[in-house]
């Protein structure tokens, strides 16, 4: 699946049923570093995953893009998906993201898993 956010298309996968969980993946990395966790938990919940634009599957950026910038793509896409309380789980720099748009109120996660 793909979407656009601030004008970058940005791949995602949106899998199982149930309460919501966002898998966000490191710096350098890309949703694939979740296919265990995606394949071990989506019979129990909705696992959704997405490559950071730049990253992956995603477009380049046409300019970098910093911490603020992937904190409003990302709370964008959450919106888009209509995720409003998700369980969202970071590794490295999807950790940070999560912490930014957490401390600056753009999303009440259910929880947080660094």
């Amino acid at each position: 699946m793909e979407t656009i956010i601030r004008g970058v298309r940005v791949r995602y996968e949106d899998t199982g049923t149930g309460q919501p969980v966002v898998l966000l993946h490191g710096w350098g990395s890309s949703l694939e570093a979740y296919n265990l966790m995606t394949r071990a938990f989506s019979e129990q919940y909705r696992i959704v995953r997405l490559d950071f634009p730049g990253f992956g599957a995603s477009d380049p950026l046409p300019e970098p893009w910093s911490l603020e910038d992937y904190q409003d793509a990302t709370a964008q896409f959450l919106r888009q998906l209509g995720l409003d309380h998700p369980v969202l789980v970071g590794h490295s720099f999807g950790g940070r993201v999560i912490l930014r748009m957490c401390g600056n109120g753009l999303i009440q996660p259910e929880k947080i898993v660094l």
